[in-house]
């Protein structure tokens, strides 16, 4: 796991050079316990120099089977970024890549430009809705209640979303949606009247449906976008 653009944290290091070899080799061993079993690659937006959702992004590491170890490394790798990086590139992607053999990369990005969905680019799997093409998390509100169509809520932008929900007085449930179930099956005339889909990333953070957005899709995109205009 290269370091080369972060300088090391001496603090703690052992002044005998056989201690500091032992430590060290203690260190890299709990670093290789910590890598995921599987490749994770996470791409967050940050703004205004500030690296939002921080603390909830960093514990959200563990859902994708990164250990304690690499997580405070990662930690730290990212307090050397914003204390001398982020002033060059005010706004844009985190992109960190995880190796389960032990590559770990951290870069700054540009941001890509917000990708939009309609109703012809809901996936599904024979009749049954499983997502959308926009790479995000989908979410379809009907009757005032919402489902995430992800088996585990593991991006900070997705359990922001649930916090949210909740804290503005929605249920959230697990269930499956077909087409005709939505209104949109081959015989339907149109959706149903009280339904909304909207997409969840961590990189664009909400992304409304072009066809079917409304009033609850509405309150999520205005909390969405006062979090990319706070400041430290």
């Amino acid at each position: 796991m290269p370091q080369e653009a972060m300088p090391h944290n001496l603090v703690g290091f052992a002044a005998n050079p056989e201690q500091a070899e032992e430590e060290a080799e203690e260190a890299k061993s709990a670093l290789i316990a910590s890598l995921p079993a599987e490749h994770v690659h996470l791409r967050w937006k940050y703004a205004n120099e500030t690296i939002q959702l921080y603390e909830r992004r960093l514990r959200s590491l563990e859902a994708y089977g990164v250990g304690s170890a690499l997580r405070a490394w990662i930690r730290s790798r990212l307090e050397w970024v914003s204390d001398n990086k982020l002033s060059d590139a005010p706004d844009g992607v985190i992109d960190i890549d995880i190796d389960p053999e032990g590559d770990v990369k951290i870069d700054l990005q540009e941001c890509e430009p917000m990708p939009s969905f309609t109703l012809d680019e809901l996936v599904w799997e024979d009749d049954t809705l499983t997502g959308c093409t926009a790479g995000a998390t989908l979410w379809v509100v009907v009757d005032g209640s919402l489902t995430p169509l992800t088996q585990q809520l593991r991006a900070s932008a997705d359990t922001l979303t649930r916090d949210l929900a909740k804290t503005l007085g929605y249920e959230i449930c697990e269930r499956s949606f077909t087409r005709d179930e939505l209104g949109l099956g081959a015989d339907s005339v149109e959706p149903l009247e009280d339904i909304e889909f909207f997409a969840v990333d961590d990189e664009f953070g909400l992304v409304p449906c072009t066809d079917l957005s409304g009033e609850v899709t509405q309150k999520f995109v205005d909390c969405f976008d006062k979090l990319w205009t706070l400041e430290d």
